[in-house]
């Protein structure tokens, strides 16, 4: 009933409009028409950025991750904080640019984020110009504290053409124990060596054998005998996940369990095994 009266209210002045100037009305319904489809188009044009482009007929060649260049134009610091792991990110040949024939945009839901770097565009641009596929997605946003501005860190994965040679049985995942020590000799002075190790986050997998080079010992749980908790997403402490909430309760209760975000982790990966 509420809603009624001023239904009805918006009805007379629609008729009031049609009778006394059709052509107020026509150009109102003309509006609302046009509204309606640039609604439609906003929504079509979102659904192909964030659809992943078509591999069919082909398959991985190989991925990298990289820093995107130029995110400090364009508005794009903006966007930067709104985007989050894992988004698809779609990359746009740009052969007419007049600063770099190689140059490569890349996109996510539709908007500029940035370009990779002209020694990276420079070895994709011809894989693109031949036809295969790349694609990508976000790997992480960081930066963005204590004044200083984002970054985007993006997973590129380059396709080669499908054939009979190129297509292997897919090999059974290993367990942790069965991940042996791939380096001759181990720094025996790098924090991690023989200390309980728990690791969570994206990329996890292939970091398991940088922490068995350091001599770490790889743990899937928070326990109250866990030394380093190695969070390779940014807050992952604060999050609800369940080991989460274990290392949050074991360091208040006085466990001296030592908490290694993605940059301290990097740097002491770089610094003893030079990866």
């Amino acid at each position: 009933m509420q809603v009624l009266g001023p239904l009805i209210v918006v009805l007379i002045i629609i008729a009031v409009i049609s009778t006394a100037a059709p052509w107020l009305f026509a150009v109102l319904g003309a509006g609302i028409v046009a509204l309606i489809v640039v609604m439609i188009v906003k929504r079509c044009r979102m659904h192909y950025y964030e659809s992943e482009q078509s591999t069919f007929g082909y398959v991985k060649d190989y991925s990298f991750e990289t820093r995107l260049a130029g995110v400090t134009f364009n508005g794009i610091q903006s966007i930067l904080p709104t985007l989050q792991s894992g988004m698809v990110v779609r990359f746009v040949r740009e052969k007419h640019n007049a600063y770099d024939k190689n140059a490569i945009r890349a996109e996510c839901c539709g908007r500029n984020i940035g370009h990779l770097s002209a020694d990276t565009a420079a070895k994709i641009a011809p894989i693109m110009d031949s036809g295969l596929p790349v694609t990508g997605s976000i790997e992480a946003i960081i930066g963005g504290y204590m004044g200083k501005n984002y970054g985007c860190n993006v997973n590129v994965v380059v396709y080669k053409k499908k054939t009979a040679s190129s297509v292997k049985p897919q090999e059974p995942k290993k367990k942790i124990s069965e991940i042996k020590c791939s380096v001759e000799h181990i720094d025996e002075s790098n924090p991690l060596y023989k200390k309980n190790c728990a690791i969570f986050g994206r990329g996890t997998g292939k970091e398991i054998q940088n922490i068995v080079d350091l001599g770490g010992i790889v743990k899937t749980n928070v326990k109250p005998d866990t030394d380093y908790v190695i969070a390779l997403d940014p807050d992952w402490l604060d999050g609800s996940s369940v080991n989460a909430g274990k290392a949050r309760e074991l360091i208040k209760a006085g466990y001296p369990i030592k908490v290694l975000g993605l940059v301290e982790y990097t740097e002491l990966k770089r610094k003893y095994l030079g990866r």
